[in-house]
């Protein structure tokens, strides 16, 4: 008679990824910034399988406008950031300071 084995046991379930002092530090910057503009007004931190998200909302009702995604360490061994606007990717870099120059004002001739 065969033996059955259940596989979720074996599997290797991926390191939980966080955002440090530092990331937190240039999103809330960023975030109070963009608050004092009037442009945001709120925000939320989650967490699920080998990722940290950081989204903004223009209200507290809507849906997010923008999230930022922080990916464990690849094969590379540096973790991986990305910017959605909903479900569609703007920018993705391995730097958190590469993929927040997004949100830069550019300037334009008036």
């Amino acid at each position: 008679m065969a033996t059955l084995f259940d596989l979720r046991a074996y599997r290797q379930k991926p390191d939980p990824v966080f955002f440090d002092r530092h990331d937190l530090n240039r999103l809330l910057t960023l975030y109070s910034s963009r608050v004092t503009m009037g442009e945001w007004k709120d925000y939320a931190l989650g967490a699920g399988d080998g990722m940290a998200m950081f989204s903004v909302f223009r209200r507290a009702s809507d849906r997010p406008a923008y999230t930022v995604v922080k990916v464990a360490a690849g094969d590379r061994g540096e973790p991986e950031y990305m910017v959605y606007d909903g479900s569609r990717r703007l920018r993705r870099g391995t730097s958190l300071g590469a993929v927040l120059d997004l949100f830069e004002p550019t300037l334009r001739l008036v």
